[in-house]
């Protein structure tokens, strides 16, 4: 923190000093983080001063700042505590929900209707050619680049990322470009906003596979427009939107960050269609 913090003080910077001095003196009643530097706010710095043999002056400098944020989260910039543990919360379920993907991409894809739908409708993936030995080891070449991809998509939210609070933004998360340079996450209001916490994990997964599954500098949703047009199902059938490229659907859909969410959504064992579909096209889910 570069600057100064003293009673009188106001905004964001006060509001993180009153929410780390209540990690470190829980003491009843706690802080309200109103970003408001009070006589209450001022006690609590005196006493965290005090604890730590610092000068209790009560101003919130360079020492205070650096005792007060050296146990703070680098993977979270700018969030209020409530927020890291909604998406702490919500990175927990997006691992589940991948879980379940790989487990069932894991058991032989065509013993399960559901999986074998999703893959030929999302992935171009098509289980029913046995009795054509070549077509299908074709399509199993397709299967073990698609594993492998969901592979790392779930060893991808075990690893440290950034999270980065956006105060504006149109979108709920972003990356700026594609591929493994593309690692920071950029998170705003509309995140919190959305309805289902499976929208929120989704929205994790479709944001960790434009890092993890997409080359360096590729189109950010390659084949279909950034937000695709019309109310998307997830588990329905998706040539339709595959309209901006002349390569084939797998290709694109492999490494476009959609597929990835609309598979996920498609395999939970609670799938709705009408919960899940992308309610920012079709009004809000029911």
């Amino acid at each position: 923190m570069n600057t100064l913090l003293r009673i009188g003080a106001q905004g964001p910077q006060v509001r993180a000093v009153q929410e780390a001095l209540n990690r470190h003196l829980p003491l009843p009643p706690l802080l309200a983080p109103d970003g408001i530097f009070g006589p209450r706010t001022l006690s609590r710095v005196v006493e965290f001063q005090r604890r730590h043999q610092l000068d209790p002056d009560g101003v919130v400098g360079p020492l205070t700042s650096a005792k007060l944020f050296a146990n703070a989260n680098p993977e979270f910039i700018g969030f209020t505590d409530l927020q890291i543990g909604i998406i702490l919360s919500d990175v927990d379920l997006a691992k589940r929900m991948l879980d379940v993907v790989n487990n069932d991409l894991i058991t032989i894809p065509g013993f399960i209707a559901r999986t074998s739908e999703a893959l030929f409708n999302v992935f171009d993936i098509d289980l029913s050619l046995s009795d054509n030995p070549i077509a299908m080891a074709h399509e199993m070449t397709k299967l073990l680049q698609l594993k492998i991809k969901f592979a790392r998509l779930r060893a991808g939210l075990d690893e440290p990322f950034t999270k980065q609070w956006e105060p504006q933004g149109t979108f709920a998360a972003y990356v700026i470009g594609t591929g493994p340079g593309a690692s920071t996450m950029h998170i705003t209001p509309v995140y919190f906003q959305m309805g289902h916490q499976d929208s929120r994990a989704v929205t994790l997964i479709h944001e960790r596979a434009h890092t993890l599954c997409q080359p360096p500098n590729d189109i950010t949703h390659p084949g279909t427009a950034d937000v695709p047009a019309g109310c998307i199902i997830p588990h329905e059938d998706k040539v339709k939107e595959f309209v901006f490229s002349s390569r084939p659907f797998f290709d694109n859909a492999v490494r476009n960050p959609w597929c990835f969410e609309w598979f996920t959504l498609a395999l939970q064992r609670d799938y709705n269609p009408q919960r899940y579909r992308e309610h920012n096209v079709c009004g809000q889910p029911n």
